[in-house]
């Protein structure tokens, strides 16, 4: 798939906790869930949340995304998945949203200095496990594709998960 990157709005960013929070009682609160009861949850959670977890991060390689982590691309935020895990309704969030892979093109000087040997040793190796976290955020005009995986390991359950639109 070709993506015209003008058609981009997109900005890839780190985690607030005002849009975070808004986003738990959005996908989290239902019949048996209240928003009283995610509220306590959240705080509880993100006191405990250290700074890199509210980083970007990125993987080297589709394949270990799909195939190794694909819980990033079912569940969304490994954050809200971790509280939904905690009020029993994680199988919800399967139901919101697509699974989404974007393709990146991140300038040297966005990823840590802490990263770029890593990176390098890497590519010496031929390997493409791992991934890193990105300084601020990701432009509109970083992002250079995207792909919709229909078909994705799920290891959580250990099951495939099909995306059915």
């Amino acid at each position: 798939m070709n993506v015209d990157r003008f058609q981009w709005r997109v900005i890839i960013k780190p985690i607030s906790k005002s849009f975070a929070k808004k986003e738990a009682i959005a996908r989290l609160c239902g019949e048996w869930i209240t928003e009283e009861r995610v509220d306590i949850l959240f705080e509880k959670v993100w006191r405990n949340l250290q700074y890199p977890h509210k980083s970007v991060w990125l993987t080297y390689s589709k394949t270990e995304l799909i195939e190794e982590c694909g819980h990033y691309i079912i569940y969304g935020s490994e954050f809200i998945c971790g509280m939904a895990a905690e009020l029993f309704c994680q199988s919800n969030l399967k139901l919101i949203g697509i699974p989404t892979i974007f393709y990146c093109d991140i300038p040297l000087e966005n990823v840590p200095e802490s990263y770029l040997d890593e990176i390098g040793q890497m590519l010496i190796d031929k390997s493409s496990e791992g991934g890193f976290r990105v300084i601020d955020k990701i432009r509109p005009e970083e992002i250079v594709d995207c792909i919709h995986p229909m078909k994705i390991h799920d290891p959580l359950t250990w099951t495939t998960y099909i995306y059915k639109g």
